[in-house]
């Protein structure tokens, strides 16, 4: 398994996509960090409202994690997606490697990159607002909370991920995959925002969004035991049902 993570990295790091993806990236975690310093005032005497880059964290997750999982769409396409329109799938196969390590080794490269996609995003805006307006006083468990966060919001695009891969391993076309992926994470909240403007409230369902409870998983202290709980059960289960069926299916697909 390590031979196929270390060609698909070498692979990857030759290649643009990665490069681009994290540029677009820090393009939006530069735009995210700007709506929060529009009418910051540094010399103004309320220093409680400065948005300063200790207490900007929390912040540029809570109203961002939904639009980060687009940016795992190209990591997806580069790693899983690579081996079945480059046709390297049947190559790996024939070369006498296990199916279920050929499936876990993209789901573990894709695990790593969701890391450095949230490590990037949130120190890139943090410098920002720091180089602007300071960093100011960090809370009490400041630097214990943001490497929670980090790790939560990780943990949560990586189960984002896993459904993704599960696409790439059953559909194999780019165009569906994108559609499906894209509707199936943003199209329930606009229905249920729609709804909720013609007084229908259907706002239970987003208490089995998996972005929905990604974005309550930015502060924990805040959440009563029992939404913790829903929130990493079904992060859990977006990583274990995906990874299940979509190794279940590979290891019966014919691969051309």
């Amino acid at each position: 398994m390590m031979n196929i993570i270390r060609a698909d990295i070498y692979r990857i790091l030759h290649g643009k996509v990665i490069y681009l993806t994290f540029l677009a990236l820090i393009a939006f975690a530069a735009g995210m960090a700007s709506l929060g310093l529009i009418g910051g005032d540094p010399a103004s005497e309320a220093e409680a409202f400065v948005f300063t880059g200790a207490i900007s964290a929390a912040e540029l997750m809570t109203h961002s994690v939904i639009w980060l999982v687009l940016f795992i769409l190209p990591f997806m396409f580069t790693v899983a997606g690579a081996i079945f329109m480059d046709k390297t799938a049947k190559n790996e196969i024939s070369w006498g490697l296990s199916r279920n390590k050929i499936y876990i080794a993209r789901l573990l490269i894709i695990a790593g990159l969701c890391v450095l996609l949230v490590l990037v995003y949130l120190g890139f805006g943090i410098g920002l607002v720091t180089i602007v307006n300071g960093f100011g006083v960090a809370p009490p468990g400041f630097w214990l909370d943001l490497a929670i966060m980090v790790a939560t919001q990780s943990f949560m695009l990586f189960a984002a991920s896993c459904f993704g891969v599960f696409l790439f391993f059953v559909l194999k076309s780019g165009y569906a995959i994108t559609e499906v992926f894209i509707l199936f994470f943003f199209f329930p909240g606009i229905v249920v925002t729609t709804l909720m403007n013609i007084d229908i409230d259907l706002s239970w369902i987003l208490e089995y969004d998996l972005m929905v409870n990604a974005a309550r998983l930015v502060d924990l202290r805040q959440l009563e035991t029992s939404s913790i709980i829903t929130a990493f059960a079904m992060g859990a289960a977006f990583i274990l049902l995906p990874s299940i069926a979509g190794i279940t299916i590979f290891n019966k697909a014919e691969i051309k």
